[in-house]
């Protein structure tokens, strides 16, 4: 399990070597250490290519620092970005690097030095991504840099020989190797290298931007082959990384892999995870609402990342939670916990305004983190299992990459869909390859409109052996490619239609799929209407099958939490708690209930905002609905039950009743987190 902070360098660090600097970092170490802290990541000169007129001693830098946490027991990761380079020419552009970027160390050239940049022979500028509408170099305004373009070989080629070195000067322990996808967006790329590796997979040429057949005309076959050309650039690079750092701990970076938005940047952890170790959720800015919720932003996308761990066999998935305070660090390492992920917790000063002495003073990383990574340590044996889940949510990406313009065409439903069930606690999975469908007794279908001939087979063979299927829109109309299928999914007198919007004026192809209406799902179930908000059900084989038309569920009667808790097999429930969530786990003969405490109202600062968008941060969180007792009603006989916090000295054991059908808790006020563990007498099917 990995207990993770950043391990931050500041200006500070460039006035290498330095015995004040050897003091500082071996303080960090010692605190690390203390606080249960078992791996630590570089945050700053991340923006690597900038430095490369210190790069040796920046190393002699990174060396020192993973030597001393070496000395303790403690892994250490350099973090750095593989593509991005800051290319600031005007004050202007200089002081939003200040503002928004502090934290990269931003080291960068001037314009007119890096022009004359060289390594491993080649020109740097010569490696850079092409618009593909002016042909010209792209500029990046969200972070004041340009990018260098993964397939270009010459980029290649010195990104290896980069590795190579670093790996030869600094005993590392593992490398996140950050930003190989298509940060510009569409815009990118048009460089040669990419419009001849094109024409080499698909046999075609890209087009310029006036021809609307092509460019974001998802029913053109071309433009298909764009989208899933640009994945394949981004996952094979990856695989490139791994083939030069061999056996070392590998993993890069994603804040979701799950949203339209990641067609746009060729983003998904699926490409990544054949070639990584672990991987990893960036929750990016403030990660809870005014109202205390956290899951409408992030659940879904966590879930997915958690499945391709499990699918792919990665050796953990690290949640990463910024925060500068001792609440938002245990919120984020208790959702963590919750969720069955490990954790990364980080402050982003570099990002806090207004900047200054007060700024500087708050708390490093290890000083925020109470006493919970020890206790976690203590108790890993708690941690282990898997998730109890009897029901899954299908994620479609053929849906994600090949159907609809808006938010609310797929990511939306597919979100609905897991925070529903989260917060009734339902334990469930998201699924994305359908050789795992035949564990589940109950699959929720959220707007998965393109499926291939594979996937209704499984999903047909589900239904008619009895599984129950909760489907929610345009099941199946579209292929995996996005064209019209020949077979409908779902028959039995079901008949489906989708009408896209008109389009905004002014509608530019790269809009922000945030802002764009949604597709209008009918229907007509044995030549009747059926309502938005309702629901028709029919039996399928030995299975039986329920169906709305509505592309937002939150009005539907019956509720889909209802529909699903109506149809799984008895549990262990938890009763006694008011409005706190809870997850199941498993393992051969015991099951571990994890539950957090949603009664929580954040403190926002009124004078701390948080770039880009500067939200205000939060200082404080405060928890109300303590756990004092518990009950557990189970369906198996148990022979033991013991509740475990990190706020109880020890472990409670639970009152069981003479049938062992029940065990009752009484203990000491919780305001977080606890965890029962109920070991059986028969081992589980």
């Amino acid at each position: 399990m990995n207990r993770s902070v950043s391990f931050w360098i500041d200006w500070s660090f460039l006035d290498w070597p330095n015995n004040r600097i050897k003091e500082l970092i071996a303080r960090r170490c010692d605190e690390m250490a203390g606080a249960g802290v078992n791996m630590s990541i570089l945050f700053g000169a991340h923006f690597r290519w900038d430095f490369l007129p210190i790069m040796s001693r920046l190393h002699d830098l990174l060396a020192h620092i993973a030597e001393q946490h070496r000395l303790r027991g403690i892994r250490f990761f350099d973090h750095h970005s593989s593509v991005l380079t800051h290319r600031a020419s005007t004050g202007a552009q200089r002081e939003h690097i200040r503002c928004f970027n502090h934290h990269h160390l931003p080291f960068y050239p001037d314009p007119h030095f890096a022009a004359q940049m060289k390594y491993n022979g080649t020109y740097l500028n010569d490696w850079r991504m092409i618009d593909v509408d002016t042909g010209r170099p792209i500029f990046i305004n969200t972070y004041q840099c340009e990018q260098y373009c993964m397939n270009n070989p010459d980029f290649r080629a010195g990104y290896h020989a980069y590795l190579r070195q670093l790996m030869k000067d600094v005993p590392l322990d593992g490398l996140m190797s950050d930003d190989g996808v298509y940060y510009p967006g569409w815009r990118a790329c048009g460089c040669g290298h990419c419009r001849e590796k094109f024409r080499a997979m698909f046999g075609r040429d890209l087009p310029p931007v006036s021809d609307s057949t092509f460019w974001f005309n998802r029913s053109n076959k071309a433009f298909i082959d764009w989208i899933d050309f640009r994945y394949a650039s981004t996952s094979e690079f990856f695989g490139t990384v791994r083939q030069v750092v061999g056996s070392l701990p590998l993993m890069s970076c994603s804040s979701t892999s799950c949203s339209q938005v990641c067609n746009a940047h060729a983003i998904s952890y699926e490409g990544f995870a054949p070639h990584a170790d672990l991987s990893m959720l960036e929750i990016c800015g403030v990660a809870i609402d005014a109202d205390g919720d956290w899951t409408g932003r992030t659940l879904h996308r966590a879930m997915m990342q958690l499945a391709i761990t499990r699918t792919t066999g990665l050796k953990g998935c690290l949640g990463m939670h910024y925060g500068f305070d001792p609440d938002m660090f245990e919120l984020g390492w208790a959702i963590n916990r919750l969720l069955g992920a490990d954790t990364w917790l980080s402050t982003l000063k570099g990002r806090l305004n207004p900047k200054g002495p007060e700024a500087d003073a708050m708390p490093e990383d290890q000083q925020l983190l109470g006493g919970y990574f020890n206790w976690e340590k203590a108790n890993e044996h708690l941690f282990r299992g898997d998730a109890d889940a009897q029901a899954c949510v299908f994620f479609s990406r053929h849906t994600r990459d090949h159907f609809g313009r808006s938010y609310l065409d797929f990511e939306n439903v597919y979100r609905q869909a897991c925070c529903e069930l989260f917060k009734a606690n339902i334990t469930f999975d998201v699924v994305y390859d359908v050789k795992e469908i035949k564990r589940y007794k109950v699959l929720v279908l959220p707007a998965a409109t393109c499926m291939s001939a594979r996937q209704r087979e499984v999903f047909t063979d589900f239904l008619n052996d009895g599984g129950a299927a909760i489907v929610i829109g345009p099941a199946g109309l579209r292929d995996e490619f996005g064209q019209p299928a020949e077979e409908f999914f779902l028959r039995q007198g079901l008949h489906i239609e989708v009408e896209q919007p008109a389009l905004p004026a002014g509608y530019q192809p790269s809009e922000d799929p945030y802002k764009l209406p949604g597709i209008e799902c009918r229907g007509q179930f044995q030549s009747k209407p059926v309502k938005a908000s309702e629901w028709i059900d029919f039996s399928f084989g030995k299975g039986k099958v329920w169906w709305t038309p509505a592309m937002d569920i939150t009005n539907n009667t019956p509720r889909l939490a209802s529909l699903v808790a109506d149809v799984m097999p008895e549990g262990t429930e938890m009763h006694g708690l008011k409005n706190w969530q809870v997850r199941r786990y498993r393992t051969k003969n015991s099951q571990v209930l994890v539950a957090l405490n949603a009664n929580v109202t954040p403190t926002f600062s009124k004078k701390f905002t948080l770039g880009m968008g500067n939200p205000p941060i939060i200082e404080k969180l405060t928890y109300s609905q303590f756990a004092q007792s518990v009950k557990i009603t189970s369906p198996r006989p148990l022979c033991d039950a013991k509740l475990f916090s990190p706020q109880l000295t020890e472990p409670v054991s639970g009152q069981i009743s003479p049938d062992g059908k029940t065990a009752t808790f009484i203990f000491p006020a919780i305001r977080t987190l606890l965890v029962v563990q109920l070991t059986f007498d028969d081992p589980a099917e």
